[in-house]
């Protein structure tokens, strides 16, 4: 998917695409070019996790909090890589951090044990561009490829970036979803987001792939008027909710089996479909004639 980044910021960061990897042991160099070609950003060091330490316990399967012997370098929402003593690696996530305990709260349950003692590292390589330092250059409207290379590495690493004037943000709140689980505080458990920020994520991720991919050539990355997704969008996140809690009948009454393919999801996309949009795809933020348009096209999408 196309990294988005906003016109005339500061502190746009590129992720580079290596993830489920530790950081190399070498300097990683980033350059940029245009979509013609042109080098707008000669090489250049790209900022590698300096997050390095081992467990001070033993963790389970499937558990979601480790003990760690350090936290300095990590974040949240940063990757980092779980190796044990046979080399076997897990790419983890941190969802929160203790600084006093020395605790980890993780995205995702782990699929192995890991004993105390095994490596945890950093697997963030990322560089910071400042988009409003020269705004002809880093023009919006505009795609680009940055390419991240190491000695350490046989293929570079590539990802594409584009550059929008106020990109759209996710409307999906938390109250959208609570209209469809109005029990959730009492179903989620110590290791759910409160605000359920993933299972809203997710939704959205999977509503903007159908609005980009339907033939009009729709383009949510300049959706000015996105809060009308948001009702079918809390359904289908608490869908997902309900299957990631077990509770498989409520989530097929929602938006069917496979998921998207049938219930009131179906109903709601109907009606939500209907509503004119406004792309603005010269990114103006004028209404021109040619840019309202149909949310997408009458199709829903098959299964996750």
């Amino acid at each position: 998917m196309t990294q988005v980044l906003q016109y005339n910021h500061a502190g746009q960061v590129i992720v580079c695409p290596h993830r489920g990897e530790a950081v190399p042991s070498s300097i990683v160099n980033i350059t940029i070019q245009n979509s013609g070609g042109t080098e707008t950003l000669a090489q250049t060091p790209a900022t590698k996790s300096s997050f390095s330490t081992t467990l001070s316990a033993n963790a389970a399967k499937g558990a979601k909090n480790i003990a760690v012997t350090a936290v300095t370098g990590l974040s949240v929402g940063d990757p980092f890589v779980l190796a044990d003593s046979h080399g076997r690696t897990e790419l983890c996530v941190a969802s929160g951090i203790d600084t006093s305990a020395l605790t980890i709260a993780l995205q995702s349950r782990l699929h192995r044990a890991y004993a105390s003692g095994n490596a945890a590292e950093g697997a963030l390589i990322s560089y910071t561009l400042d988009t409003s330092a020269d705004t002809d250059t880093w023009a919006k409207r505009s795609d680009y490829s940055a390419v991240f290379e190491c000695t350490d590495w046989t293929a570079v690493r590539a990802v594409v970036f584009r550059i929008v004037d106020g990109s759209t943000s996710n409307p999906i709140e938390f109250e959208h979803v609570r209209r469809w689980v109005q029990n959730v505080d009492i179903v989620s458990d110590d290791h759910d987001d409160p605000e359920l920020s993933d299972c809203r994520n997710n939704a959205w991720d999977l509503i903007r792939t159908i609005i980009d991919g339907s033939a009009d050539g729709a383009d949510t990355d300049v959706w000015r008027d996105a809060s009308k997704a948001s009702v079918v969008g809390g359904l289908l996140a608490a869908a997902i909710f309900s299957l990631q809690h077990g509770h498989v009948d409520y989530a097929h009454e929602l938006a069917g089996d496979p998921l998207m393919s049938g219930g009131l999801y179906v109903t709601y996309w109907e009606a939500f479909r209907k509503h004119q949009a406004w792309y603005d795809r010269n990114q103006d933020r004028i209404v021109d004639t040619y840019e309202p348009r149909r949310v997408t096209s009458r199709r829903v999408r098959r299964g996750l």
